[in-house]
Protein backbone atom coordinates (compact mmCIF):
# COMPACT_ATOMS: atom_id res chain seq x y z
CA UNK A 1 0.00 0.00 0.00
CA UNK A 2 1.38 3.37 -1.00
CA UNK A 3 1.86 6.53 0.99
CA UNK A 4 0.09 9.76 0.09
CA UNK A 5 2.60 12.32 -1.15
CA UNK A 6 2.44 15.81 -2.61
CA UNK A 7 4.82 17.28 -5.14
CA UNK A 8 5.79 20.57 -3.51
CA UNK A 9 8.40 21.81 -5.97
CA UNK A 10 9.98 20.65 -9.20
CA UNK A 11 12.42 21.77 -11.82
CA UNK A 12 12.62 19.08 -14.49
CA UNK A 13 13.73 19.27 -18.10
CA UNK A 14 14.60 16.84 -20.84
CA UNK A 15 18.28 17.01 -21.85
CA UNK A 16 17.17 18.02 -25.35
CA UNK A 17 14.64 17.13 -28.06
CA UNK A 18 16.54 13.97 -28.99
CA UNK A 19 16.39 12.75 -25.37
CA UNK A 20 12.63 13.38 -25.29
CA UNK A 21 12.18 11.37 -28.49
CA UNK A 22 14.37 8.50 -27.21
CA UNK A 23 12.60 8.27 -23.85
CA UNK A 24 9.39 6.66 -25.16
CA UNK A 25 10.90 3.53 -26.76
CA UNK A 26 13.25 3.13 -23.78
CA UNK A 27 10.41 3.25 -21.22
CA UNK A 28 8.19 0.95 -23.26
CA UNK A 29 11.00 -1.60 -23.72
CA UNK A 30 12.06 -1.40 -20.05
CA UNK A 31 8.75 -1.25 -18.18
CA UNK A 32 5.97 -2.44 -20.47
CA UNK A 33 7.14 -5.73 -21.95
CA UNK A 34 5.37 -8.90 -20.84
CA UNK A 35 8.52 -9.92 -18.95
CA UNK A 36 8.72 -6.62 -17.06
CA UNK A 37 5.05 -6.74 -16.13
CA UNK A 38 5.28 -10.34 -14.92
CA UNK A 39 8.27 -9.40 -12.75
CA UNK A 40 6.39 -6.65 -10.90
CA UNK A 41 6.67 -7.06 -7.15
CA UNK A 42 3.97 -4.45 -6.63
CA UNK A 43 1.19 -3.17 -8.76
CA UNK A 44 -2.15 -4.70 -9.31
CA UNK A 45 -4.31 -6.90 -11.35
CA UNK A 46 -7.07 -6.21 -13.85
CA UNK A 47 -10.11 -8.48 -13.79
CA UNK A 48 -8.94 -11.52 -11.88
CA UNK A 49 -6.05 -13.86 -12.38
CA UNK A 50 -7.08 -15.84 -15.44
CA UNK A 51 -4.05 -17.14 -17.29
CA UNK A 52 -6.13 -16.88 -20.46
CA UNK A 53 -5.85 -13.07 -20.40
CA UNK A 54 -2.76 -11.52 -21.98
CA UNK A 55 -0.35 -10.36 -19.27
CA UNK A 56 -0.65 -6.74 -20.37
CA UNK A 57 -4.34 -6.90 -19.48
CA UNK A 58 -3.66 -8.36 -16.04
CA UNK A 59 -0.78 -6.27 -14.61
CA UNK A 60 -0.35 -2.56 -14.02
CA UNK A 61 1.84 0.04 -12.38
CA UNK A 62 0.14 2.04 -9.63
CA UNK A 63 -3.23 2.19 -11.31
CA UNK A 64 -1.93 3.16 -14.73
CA UNK A 65 -3.54 2.00 -17.95
CA UNK A 66 -0.90 -0.49 -19.06
CA UNK A 67 -2.41 -1.00 -22.49
CA UNK A 68 -2.37 2.76 -23.14
CA UNK A 69 1.28 2.94 -22.04
CA UNK A 70 2.24 0.06 -24.33
CA UNK A 71 0.62 1.72 -27.33
CA UNK A 72 1.56 5.34 -26.47
CA UNK A 73 3.04 7.37 -29.31
CA UNK A 74 4.35 10.18 -27.09
CA UNK A 75 6.22 9.97 -23.77
CA UNK A 76 3.83 12.61 -22.41
CA UNK A 77 1.01 10.04 -22.55
CA UNK A 78 2.92 7.70 -20.22
CA UNK A 79 3.85 10.51 -17.82
CA UNK A 80 0.18 11.53 -17.64
CA UNK A 81 -0.65 7.98 -16.53
CA UNK A 82 1.80 8.23 -13.62
CA UNK A 83 1.22 11.85 -12.53
CA UNK A 84 -1.93 13.89 -11.85
CA UNK A 85 -0.73 16.40 -14.43
CA UNK A 86 2.12 16.47 -16.90
CA UNK A 87 2.86 18.90 -19.69
CA UNK A 88 6.00 19.85 -21.56
CA UNK A 89 4.32 21.46 -24.59
CA UNK A 90 6.46 19.16 -26.71
CA UNK A 91 9.54 21.03 -25.49
CA UNK A 92 12.04 20.40 -22.74
CA UNK A 93 10.73 21.98 -19.49
CA UNK A 94 8.20 19.90 -17.52
CA UNK A 95 5.13 21.07 -15.62
CA UNK A 96 4.01 18.47 -13.08
CA UNK A 97 1.42 18.03 -10.37
CA UNK A 98 0.97 15.10 -8.02
CA UNK A 99 -1.07 14.80 -4.84
CA UNK A 100 -1.97 11.17 -4.49
CA UNK A 101 -0.77 7.77 -3.33
CA UNK A 102 2.77 6.96 -4.31
CA UNK A 103 2.91 4.01 -6.67
CA UNK A 104 5.73 3.23 -9.07
CA UNK A 105 6.51 6.83 -10.02
CA UNK A 106 10.00 6.35 -8.61
CA UNK A 107 10.62 3.38 -10.92
CA UNK A 108 9.45 5.42 -13.91
CA UNK A 109 11.69 8.36 -13.00
CA UNK A 110 14.70 6.08 -12.45
CA UNK A 111 14.07 4.64 -15.92
CA UNK A 112 13.84 8.15 -17.41
CA UNK A 113 16.95 9.46 -15.58
CA UNK A 114 19.35 9.12 -18.55
CA UNK A 115 17.08 11.46 -20.57
CA UNK A 116 16.58 14.12 -17.87
CA UNK A 117 18.87 17.15 -17.63
CA UNK A 118 21.43 17.31 -14.84
CA UNK A 119 20.26 19.56 -12.00
CA UNK A 120 16.61 18.57 -12.38
CA UNK A 121 14.70 17.62 -9.23
CA UNK A 122 11.31 16.79 -7.74
CA UNK A 123 10.65 17.70 -4.08
CA UNK A 124 8.01 15.78 -2.17
CA UNK A 125 6.21 15.85 1.18
CA UNK A 126 4.55 12.71 2.51
CA UNK A 127 1.46 12.37 4.68
CA UNK A 128 3.60 12.51 7.83
CA UNK A 129 5.24 15.80 6.84
CA UNK A 130 8.56 14.17 5.90
CA UNK A 131 10.27 15.71 2.89
CA UNK A 132 12.49 14.14 0.29
CA UNK A 133 13.80 14.96 -3.15
CA UNK A 134 14.61 13.04 -6.32
CA UNK A 135 17.69 14.61 -7.93
CA UNK A 136 19.05 13.92 -11.40
CA UNK A 137 22.68 14.15 -12.51
CA UNK A 138 22.06 13.50 -16.23
CA UNK A 139 22.55 9.76 -15.84
CA UNK A 140 20.90 8.49 -12.64
CA UNK A 141 18.35 9.62 -10.07
CA UNK A 142 19.22 9.82 -6.37
CA UNK A 143 16.82 10.18 -3.45
CA UNK A 144 17.74 12.64 -0.71
CA UNK A 145 15.90 13.13 2.58
CA UNK A 146 15.58 16.41 4.43
CA UNK A 147 17.44 16.21 7.71
CA UNK A 148 16.54 18.48 10.60
CA UNK A 149 19.20 19.11 13.23
CA UNK A 150 18.10 20.13 16.73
Amino acid sequence: MGTYITLIDSQVSWKDAAARASALPHVQATLFTDEALLALADGGNYGGTSDQQPVAQRRWYSGTNTLACRSATDIADILREFFDRFDDQGGTHWQLRFDNKLGQQQLLMETLAPFIAAGSYLSWEDEDGDRFRWEFDGTVMAERHLATAW
